[in-house]
């Protein structure tokens, strides 16, 4: 009878893609768990956040089962912008020149 050994799972050597900043980070998750890859996200905690950097960088070969940490900023916007109410001329207080039957300065 004859046993063999196994090292474990073949290690997949995969590169860090080019382009993945400014991208929505739910599509870069996708991108980077779709190549056997874990993603771990730093900074904004929104699907929608824009990816500022990698960790490993672009370009950069990797096995897979990689960590590899997506540094996001902003996301979450409103469905509706015009109903955050943070002044300028989408409502707020006044800005409609002082005619109290205009609502928030867009009608009137």
């Amino acid at each position: 009878m004859k046993l063999k050994v196994s090292k474990g799972p073949q290690q997949v050597q995969v590169t860090i893609p080019d382009g993945l900043t400014n991208r929505p980070f739910k599509d870069v998750k996708a991108q980077l768990e779709g190549m056997g890859l874990t993603v771990v996200q730093k900074g904004s905690d929104k699907e929608d956040a824009l990816v500022l950097a990698t960790n490993p960088g672009a370009n950069t070969p990797v096995n897979t089962g990689t960590t590899v940490e997506v540094f996001t900023a902003g996301g979450g916007v409103p469905s509706n912008p015009g109903d955050n109410n943070n002044g300028g001329d989408n409502g707020g207080n006044g800005g409609n020149g002082g005619n109290n039957n205009a609502i928030g300065g867009w009608f009137g």
